[in-house]
């Protein structure tokens, strides 16, 4: 029995630092396990190839709207570069990603290269970018009406656009 007013102490339960320690070893843990999952390195890879892609495309729609004439991002699936407006410089896209390209036949350059044409009024000639990396594949769209630019999982392929 303990005397009134005293604390015992209580065995049951872990301390704050304990929970901590365990976490953290927890953390430890995944950050190496992930990696080895397969595919992981492929669908991180293509993730961010994918955002710099949409971003190029989103430069570009900017780029016609201030200028108040149209403006295209140009793809050369074959280099796996592309190019932003009239003039500037190719923007290299990884090694080991694969760029394919789905735009309007009028929007064909060559055989592996073509554009996403922005208009001044945020329009677009629509299109879709397919990046692909081992067994991962990622789609960036540009919905012709409005111009937006969006990224997700790849969908099949449309009738009506011309892949290279």
């Amino acid at each position: 029995m303990s005397p009134i007013g005293s604390r015992g102490r209580s065995s049951a339960g872990f301390t704050l630092i304990e929970l901590l320690v365990v976490l953290g070893i927890l953390a430890l843990a995944l950050a190496v396990a992930l990696p080895m999952l397969p595919g992981a390195a492929d669908r991180a890879a293509l993730r961010a190839a994918a955002a710099e892609v949409a971003s190029g495309l989103r430069e570009t729609r900017s780029l016609a709207l201030a200028r108040g004439r149209s403006a295209a991002f140009t793809l050369d699936t074959e280099r796996r570069a592309y190019r932003i407006g009239d003039n500037r410089a190719w923007h290299a896209l990884p090694a080991n990603v694969a760029p394919i390209l789905f735009t309007a036949t009028r929007e064909q350059i060559g055989e592996a290269v073509g554009d996403i044409r922005f208009f001044a009024d945020g329009s677009s000639s629509g299109g879709e970018v397919h990046l692909l990396r081992g067994k991962a594949e990622d789609a960036i769209r540009v919905d012709w009406l409005t111009g937006r630019v969006s990224a997700g999982a790849a969908v099949p392929q449309r009738a009506g656009l011309l892949a290279h």
